[in-house]
């Protein structure tokens, strides 16, 4: 059984500059990057407990997994659990950027 998955409005961009900067080495990769984004939360949907906690400083995000984008290991969603069983992608990034800073942002 899937759960609901809800989107932080910025993860549109999110994958959109993602896209971007795998063109810079690869227009078939930037191609498939969305589609593997949006396979990927879908397996998220169907086993919401899959990927790593992250441990950040901020309260706030307690809570917060990782997983990484199908077929692309550098890149990472990251996400929360809702009340309601769902989940909330809040972010999908290169897995070295500064998440954290992001995140507070974002909740």
């Amino acid at each position: 059984m899937s759960v609901a998955a809800r989107r932080h409005h910025d993860v549109r961009d999110d994958v959109i500059a993602v896209s971007n900067h795998i063109a810079d080495d690869s227009i078939d990769a930037a191609a498939r990057f969305p589609d593997a984004v949006e396979a990927t939360i879908a397996g998220l949907r169907a086993f919401p407990g899959k990927g790593s906690l992250k441990h950040f400083n901020d309260p706030r995000l307690s809570g917060i997994r990782s997983y990484a984008v199908d077929g692309f290991p550098n890149h990472l969603i990251l996400y929360g659990r809702d009340a309601d069983g769902g989940i909330t992608v809040l972010m999908v990034t290169q897995g070295s950027r500064q998440q954290e800073f992001i995140l507070r942002r974002r909740v």
